[in-house]
């Protein structure tokens, strides 16, 4: 989950009210951070012990910690791909666009950076679902997570990713595939080496 699933999941469960997990683990930047686990939290619990325990479950559960490029990519993995066995193979790909200067044309980071830009606006909180928010309304929108826009990684995490995730982005799976699709019908994950197979794919799978 990102920072406003978290928040909603809490607020659900009346740990916290509304928006206030949100802003301090924003203020704190803690995206990417926050170990994705089963918690037990007594009624009473503080937003900082809630966060602390998150924070010592990552620092416990990633063995080998990754650095803040390797967080981002499996913060995307983790929002990207379905199927742990494809993530490396993801992460191999987009190392491979960045090392050819090509954008990495990530729809997750690019309704993160809306969500984020939408809620900064607001003078209340209101949560930002990032699956929900439609893509294609943000595409020419600048943002540092618009990845359609501008070269390199967006400037955080988008989620906080679980050990298969890392662990695809520290063990990325050299291919010749430049593009990947994901299937709305199955979650299947496409591959395509060419920017016209890839078009195709498109096409015939996005419809």
């Amino acid at each position: 989950l990102n920072i406003f699933e978290i928040d909603q999941k809490l607020a659900a469960e009346g740990l916290v009210k509304k928006g206030e997990f949100f802003a301090e683990a924003r203020k704190l930047n803690l995206e990417g951070h926050l170990f994705p686990d089963t918690y037990r939290f007594d009624k009473n619990e503080t937003i900082s012990g809630i966060i602390e325990k998150m924070r010592e479950n990552f620092e416990k559960k990633v063995e080998r910690k990754p650095n803040l490029e390797k967080l981002i990519v499996a913060s995307m993995l983790e929002k990207e791909v379905r199927d742990p066995q494809e993530m490396a193979l993801v992460a191999g790909i987009i190392y491979q666009r960045l090392k050819l200067g090509m954008l990495l044309q990530i729809d997750a980071s690019v309704t993160y950076g809306a969500c984020l830009d939408l809620t900064e606006k607001r003078t209340y909180y209101q949560f930002c679902d990032v699956s929900q928010i439609g893509v294609a309304n943000f595409l020419n929108q600048d943002s540092p997570y618009n990845t359609y826009m501008r070269a390199g990684l967006p400037s955080g995490p988008i989620s906080n990713p679980g050990t298969e995730a890392i662990k695809a982005a520290l063990n990325p799976e050299e291919s010749d595939y430049l593009f990947y699709l994901s299937a709305r019908k199955d979650s299947r994950t496409i591959f395509s080496r060419t920017a016209v197979e890839h078009e195709r794919n498109r096409a015939k799978y996005l419809r």
